[in-house]
């Protein structure tokens, strides 16, 4: 099947919890609902419609059809059930909500939660670079971001295990209990509570790692905010259109 050039694939990669402050050092990586609501009305008052995935998948397999972007959540967190999705229904907007099934069976932890956590919290890590390991300043805020892009880098290179053990060294270093972001995760009966709603589909499947480490939801083009995100490849195409569009409410990486 060949996939319409028209469509997209709106990755959300985290929420900010509606009491966190704004000049946290990685409030600038997580979108406020009111936020992102805004950049979706400024988008479908673009002529973008916001669509399910079966009907994305109905809209490619015919001529004609149009501008349209799935709405995915890279996790269940909290925030995305109790803030963002109820506004996404009184809008009529679909979604789908990308859950692990360890993390709703408090089984795991969410690494790179923790590894921004710790971060927020510490003035230097070591990352290593072409085998040696280096020290790296995250005093600032925007050299916390870049510092957890660099590991992030580094620990995806690593064996799962391996890169687990250094963000469980830098979490006890910043004096944060182990687990903690488990409870930041939705419960599998929270989930439950959206089965019958047809505006929102739940896809359960293994964590990966760090963020990016999710395989497609389609072969479609994909856009991630905030689209400032280091990780986030750079938008072409239909992508780029959606960028402009959303971009016209002011900047997704606000709220």
């Amino acid at each position: 099947m060949r996939w319409a050039a028209s469509g997209v694939i709106l990755r959300v990669r985290g929420l900010r919890p509606p009491d966190a402050s704004a000049d946290h050092p990685f409030a600038p990586d997580h979108l406020s609902a009111q936020a992102l609501c805004a950049a979706l009305d400024a988008a479908r008052a673009a002529g973008w419609d916001a669509v399910s995935l079966i009907e994305a998948k109905r809209r490619v397999a015919v001529p004609g059809g149009g501008q349209f972007f799935v709405i995915s959540f890279e996790h269940a967190w909290r925030e995305v059930l109790l803030e963002a999705a109820p506004m996404l229904r009184a809008r009529g907007l679909p979604c789908v909500i990308e859950a692990s099934r360890e993390l709703l069976e408090g089984r795991d932890r969410a690494w790179a939660f923790e590894l921004e956590a710790a971060l927020a919290r510490l003035d230097f890590v070591e990352i290593n670079v072409r085998a040696e390991m280096i020290e790296v300043p995250c005093g600032a805020p925007a050299e916390k971001r870049r510092a957890f892009h660099r590991l992030c880098a580094d620990l995806a290179a690593r064996p799962p295990e391996d890169a687990r053990d250094v963000i469980g060294r830098l979490v006890a270093r910043a004096g944060l209990e182990p687990g903690f972001s488990v409870a930041h995760y939705a419960r599998a009966n929270d989930l439950a509570a959206w089965a019958d709603d047809p505006l929102c589909e739940a896809r359960i499947a293994p964590e990966p790692a760090f963020p990016g480490g999710r395989a497609p939801l389609a072969p479609l083009p994909a856009l991630t905010l905030p689209s400032g995100l280091a990780h986030a490849p750079r938008p072409s195409g239909p992508a780029r259109r959606l960028a402009r569009a959303l971009t016209r409410a002011g900047p997704p990486s606000s709220g």
